[in-house]
């Protein structure tokens, strides 16, 4: 296919997931003066002003606020959650601190569409760096669409778990950089180190996504020059990261962790059977299976690169369907590696159907033709699956909130007369509604 004509169609590919992204966020709220509010959007945001305080007043991440998760520092291992939007406030503060809540709000939900909305341009790009033509490429970014707009990306978005998803596949264009890179000059290994260390600030969990694909560079590293320059980008990386890694580590015992959400079945056949439902929305096992036909049909490329890739996607998946039946590992919530799994499965699930594709051409006319219009009813299916997930999500629980609830209000209005060195004490919990929404109930 023409890069010219691959381009155009990767981009109408864009635009599907930015459109799909306004049924989410509606457009009319991308510049008003306050931030997403729904589930945890606000705590993100929230936190962000802190760090991006604490970088223009002591330049650091980490900061201190009694009133903040009862007492403990934020950006501490009290809530190791990113930094990336604290960063982006920063700079875009002209290196100083936060001085307009509106314009902080407009920022914010800038950042979150914009990270969100690149996913299927990051997976065009991870395919055609591994070395795959345009038209695994344009696979890999539709793909990235049906990753979007399924049963854990849809879950993930309304949570408000947008770095980490976002990173998942990001991470996946890093390692595929990171191949294209190992024949290249030393910019490449400054940009792999830069953006290796950003991708951490992003969401601290990177830093475990980012791990096979080093190891894969590593071993694939063909003379020793090589091997040192890339052990030298990947130093860098470790310490431009220490910014959000240092207070983690040097306050380790003091915190706890606070969520438990992404959780597995705690037993192995309850997470296998998980492979068999229409998560994806095609069942993982049928990810899985492309995926290996892709790596066996990538004859070109370099083979313990590709067989390193493989073992961390089969190992995510293994931690995204039975992580939870592992007591050392379900502190880390594994069930939200489905997205790490089905991410790195995608630049090879595409190449398997491609060339599943291509190998119907020695098949009989009339066969051919049945066959075909089989598997490009199957897509279209796939496509309508995604499309009614997302009419149902947003309809039932609505889109993303982006003014403040009632009580929220009467909480402002609070805080606007009352003197700086008051205090609110206020007692919060949330139940279930009929749809499954989370309802915050507040008492003062």
């Amino acid at each position: 296919m023409p890069p010219v004509a691959a381009i155009a169609m990767i981009a109408a590919i864009c635009g599907l997931q930015l459109w799909g992204l306004s049924q989410f966020f509606p457009i009319d709220s991308w510049l008003t003066r306050q931030p997403f509010y729904t589930n945890s959007y606000a705590l993100h945001f929230a936190r962000s002003l802190l760090s991006a305080s604490a970088l223009g007043r002591h330049l650091r991440l980490w900061s201190y606020s009694p009133s903040l998760m009862a007492g403990y520092p934020a950006g501490t291992w009290t809530e190791p959650m990113g930094d990336a939007v604290a960063l982006w406030f920063w700079i875009c503060s002209g290196f100083s601190t936060v001085r307009s809540f509106g314009r902080a709000a407009v920022l914010y939900k800038a950042f979150v569409i914009a990270v969100l909305a690149c996913v299927p341009l990051a997976m065009a790009w991870a395919a055609l760096w591994l070395g795959f033509d345009w038209t695994v490429a344009i696979i890999s970014a539709a793909l990235g669409v049906f990753g979007t707009f399924d049963y854990p990306g849809l879950l993930m978005i309304r949570a408000g778990m947008f770095a980490f998803f976002a990173a998942a596949f990001l991470c996946v264009a890093w390692g595929a950089l990171l191949y294209d890179s190992l024949e290249r000059g030393a910019r490449r290994f400054v940009l792999l180190a830069i953006s290796g260390a950003m991708l951490t600030y992003l969401h601290p969990l990177s830093a475990v996504l980012l791990v096979p694909p080093s190891i894969a560079g590593l071993a694939e590293s063909r003379s020793p020059k090589r091997f040192f320059a890339l052990t030298a980008a990947l130093t860098a990386a470790f310490a431009l990261s220490l910014g959000w890694l240092g207070p983690v580590l040097l306050t380790r015992d003091i915190g706890s962790h606070f969520a438990d959400w992404w959780q597995t079945s705690r037993s192995v056949s309850g997470g296998l059977s998980s492979l068999f439902r229409w998560r994806l929305p095609f069942p993982p096992i049928a990810m899985a299976a492309a995926a290996l036909y892709g790596a066996l049909r990538a004859r070109k490329m370099r083979r313990r690169f590709l067989i390193i890739w493989l073992i961390a996607t089969f190992g995510f998946g293994v931690l995204a369907y039975t992580g939870s039946a592992i007591p050392l590992i379900d502190n880390l919530e594994p069930a939200r590696f489905e997205v790490a799994f089905f991410s790195f499965a995608v630049p090879f699930a595409a190449l398997g159907a491609r060339e599943f594709w291509l190998r119907l051409r020695p098949i009989p006319t009339p066969w051919r033709q049945a066959v075909r219009s089989l598997a490009v009813g199957i897509v279209a299916f796939f496509a309508l699956v995604s499309g009614a997930s997302l009419w149902v999500e947003t309809s039932v629980h609505g889109p993303i909130v982006a003014t403040l609830p009632p009580q929220a209000q009467e909480l402002w209005g609070w805080m606007t007369v009352s003197g700086r060195d008051s205090r609110i004490v206020l007692e919060s919990g949330w139940s279930i509604d009929e749809n499954g929404g989370v309802v915050c109930v507040a008492n003062y």
